[in-house]
């Protein structure tokens, strides 16, 4: 008898051995019946009375079940009980003519449900009060009385006790002899006699119960109790005796008081947080705000420095200790050379190498002196690129604390000129030929003279670069025709430089077709005409340099994108958070201004919706690491032999947990024990839960979502069908992105992160997904994953 008391064991002996008919009732269903009361009713064993109606077997039962009749006709526990008549409805069908009364007995749980017994005799139609002819059943009932752990009492309405049981007695430290015929008013705790007197004469036919809860102090300890009083009336509806039953329930107060507490702190912690998100908040927009400035400031300075060098009337370069990182137009201008004729400190040697010295001597002279801590300035006669030499002074400074070093360029040869122009004129202009032949053959670049109709040379840096020669190019209109014979993806030049004349000379970039069929990009420099109309086209190859600048816009691209990312990050998670955090502060404001006043199931009601609130702003941060986990791309798919109907069916409990949507998914998995599924749990975990979640969230309460996994040839098939909302067909391209959401999905709350992983982790898994989906239809999304199968139990997949 499972609703009975271990400590029972006598009652229970008693109740089942006993010849009367006995059944205890919890409302209206029969919780267990002895061997009399099943012979009586026609059951061939006591168990199969279990669960039954009592109002079916004994339809005059009914008005004694409630509450208000049983007040009124009841009795408590005594040598005497009524009895009634009644019509019994045996299981052969046969009515049986019985008497039966119908006691309350005390509660014996913790949630307070008391339970009656019906006794029944047959034969013994009646309305009076009858004894029992059995002495010992007298003693039976006051067993069960004295056995109860509930206090149990029985006084006048001027408060003399008439009866109390051995609970009471023990609690007392007093014999039933000590407490009997004493005014139940010296028992009670001085602050509550006068409430008592107010119940006892405010009991009626129409309210003959009352409950309350005090505290008295018991061996030194404050403990709390609940008493029922409950009236016993006469003809008149005069109250005439009291029956009070009590419990300890001081564990339970405590509990509530914990309770309490806990929510108070509770309260503090998440408020303590909220601070903090809210400090984090303002200091990343602060930092955001001055890394911008910042960087604004440095273009400002760049574009300012830039445009000093630009325009300085000297040349400059910038020297690390290593390499020349940076030459101005005017250091080009006075020189010839620009940055990509510059290097190391050696070819800086080679090119400004004073003209009556040796290089081994230049070399050393150059590097002790921008080694020099404070070198001097100097004047040298050096080559220009043209050929030309030039006297020049050179001045460093220290420019920063790394070494960088500003080498400035200035022209003095205008005043040592003219005296050695007529003496050096014939050799000057021998020299600037072979200089210039030298230039050609040597230059990193392609160089072609042309006299704007025919093709007089191209260098063979030209031909290493296009792979054609003087005489695959012979006039314009083949050099068009070859260089230019671009695709419908490539453009034609802006300008034609063929036909700028004595202009400043402009660049233009262009793609090209070497002779291999090779394409490449190629920058192209027209020299002024001469006088004779000829003039020089500089081509250089630019290809590497135009990936580079094509790799950096990308790089560009993807931080504004970051970006964008970032401020849609800080808004869904500022919108998300605060429904939960709203929930979880209104439950705790009530529980704190009113928690007193409040019903154990409210309170249990509102700690549960704190429960959630923390539970979706966790499974809110477990979907943001989780998208933070698969975009960092370091996903591994680490494939085993795995069992998945256990897997789906818990994945299926969590989903119908924290959407509180219970049954609403059904699901198949037809799996083959001798070719299990090889896959990776931690990467279809995910997908599982998120497309589960999705389809939940996105379908009305009242339709079925299904989920399906099979094996199609070596590959897992997953299936998850509803019938919602649908997709329009212009997101579909964008939802695998983060926080990028379907148009329709009003208010529905989310993140946009979970197609997002789901699509990392199918990809992980060398996978594909495909969705269909009808707009006020529904969606089916279909995972393909290779899942292998071929092997045998008990090896683990690769990786």
């Amino acid at each position: 008898m499972s609703d009975l008391s271990r400590e029972e064991s006598f009652f229970s002996l008693v109740f089942s051995e006993c010849p009367l008919a006995m059944a205890i009732l919890r409302g209206d269903r029969i919780v267990s019946a002895n061997s009399a009361f099943a012979s009586l009713a026609g059951y061939s064993g006591h168990e199969q009375c279990s669960g039954e109606s009592a109002p079916f077997l004994l339809p005059e039962i009914v008005p004694f079940l409630i509450l208000e009749e049983t007040a009124t006709r009841g009795q408590s526990i005594d040598s005497d009980t009524l009895f009634f008549p009644g019509h019994l409805h045996r299981q052969d069908g046969e009515p049986l003519a019985v008497g039966f009364s119908v006691t309350a007995l005390p509660p014996r749980h913790s949630d307070g449900a008391g339970m009656t017994l019906l006794l029944l005799r047959n034969n013994t139609a009646c309305s009076g009060r009858a004894s029992f002819s059995d002495p010992s059943m007298a003693t039976l009932f006051r067993s069960i009385v004295d056995e109860a752990d509930t206090f149990i009492l029985r006084w006048l309405a001027d408060g003399t006790i008439l009866f109390a049981n051995a609970s009471y007695c023990t609690y007392r430290g007093l014999s039933p002899k000590d407490i009997v015929g004493r005014s139940v008013f010296e028992f009670v705790p001085p602050h509550e006699r006068e409430n008592l007197r107010w119940i006892t004469t405010s009991l009626s036919p129409e309210r003959p119960t009352f409950t309350r809860e005090i505290w008295a102090y018991h061996q030194g300890k404050k403990r709390w109790q609940e008493w029922t009083q409950k009236g016993i009336f006469d003809s008149s509806g005069h109250c005439v005796e009291i029956q009070e039953i009590g419990r300890d329930i001081t564990d339970r107060v405590r509990a509530k008081h914990e309770l309490e507490q806990l929510s108070r702190d509770l309260e503090g912690k998440i408020t303590e947080r909220t601070v903090e998100l809210a400090d984090l908040n303002r200091a990343l927009l602060a930092e955001i705000g001055e890394r911008e400035e910042i960087q604004q400031r440095l273009e400002r300075e760049q574009r300012t420095l830039a445009f000093i060098l630009d325009n300085t009337p000297n040349g400059v370069a910038f020297f690390d200790g290593r390499t020349i990182s940076y030459v101005n137009r005017e250091f080009t201008a006075l020189t010839g050379y620009s940055l990509q004729h510059l290097g190391s400190i050696r070819e800086w040697c080679r090119r400004f190498r004073p003209a009556d010295e040796e290089n081994s001597l230049c070399e050393q002279f150059w590097e002790g002196y921008l080694g020099d801590p404070a070198p001097y300035p100097v004047v040298l006669s050096i080559h220009c690129r043209n050929g030309e030499i030039r006297d020049i002074e050179f001045r460093a400074s220290l420019a920063s604390a790394d070494a960088l070093r500003v080498i400035m360029l200035e022209d003095v040869t205008e005043r040592k000129r003219n005296e050695r122009h007529i003496a050096k004129a014939l050799k000057y202009q021998q020299e600037l030929t072979d200089t210039l032949a030298s230039v050609l053959e040597n230059a990193p670049y392609g160089i072609v003279v042309t006299d704007g109709r025919e093709i007089i040379l191209v260098n063979p840096e030209f031909t290493l670069m296009t792979g054609y020669t003087r005489q695959d190019l012979p006039n314009r209109n083949a050099w068009f025709a070859a260089l230019h014979s671009v695709t419908e993806e490539e453009a034609v030049p802006s300008i034609d430089y063929w036909e700028v004349i004595n202009a400043e000379p402009e660049s233009v970039i262009a793609p090209i077709r070497c002779k291999s069929g090779e394409r490449k990009i190629a920058e192209f420099r027209r020299s002024r005409s001469l006088e004779n109309g000829s003039f020089v086209i500089i081509v250089s190859d630019i290809t590497e340099r135009q990936r580079f600048a094509e790799e950096l816009e990308k790089a560009l691209q993807r931080e504004k994108e970051l970006n964008e990312l970032k401020n849609t990050f800080i808004s869904m998670v500022s919108h998300e958070f605060r429904t939960p955090m709203s929930t979880i502060l209104s439950a705790a404001t009530i529980l704190d201004r009113h928690g007193e006043s409040l019903k154990k199931p409210q309170i249990e009601r509102y700690v549960e919706s704190i429960r959630q609130g923390i539970f979706q702003m966790e499974h809110l941060l477990g979907n943001i690491i989780e998208a933070g986990r698969v975009e960092s791309a370091n996903l591994t798919c680490l494939p085993r032999h795995v069992e998945l109907r256990p897997l789906l069916a818990a994945v299926v409990a969590d989903v119908e947990a924290v959407l509180k949507q219970k049954g609403r998914i059904e699901t198949t998995c037809e799996e083959d024990p001798e070719h299990p599924f090889v896959v990776d749990v931690d990467l279809l975990r995910p997908i599982l839960t998120n497309l589960l979640s999705n389809a939940i969230k996105y379908s009305p309460e009242t339709t079925t979502v299904f989920c399906g996994i099979r094996r199609q040839g070596e590959a897992l098939r997953l299936d998850v069908r509803d019938s919602g909302i649908g997709i329009p067909q212009e997101d579909l391209g964008r939802l695998f992105h983060v926080f990028n959401r379907g148009r329709n999905v009003g208010t529905v709350r989310g993140t946009g992160l979970g197609l997002a992983i789901v699509k990392r982790c199918v990809s992980a898994h060398g996978g594909t997904i495909s969705i269909d989906s009808v707009v006020n239809e529904g969606t089916v999304v279909t995972v393909l994953l290779p899942a292998g199968g071929g092997s045998s139990k008990g090896e683990e997949g690769t990786p």
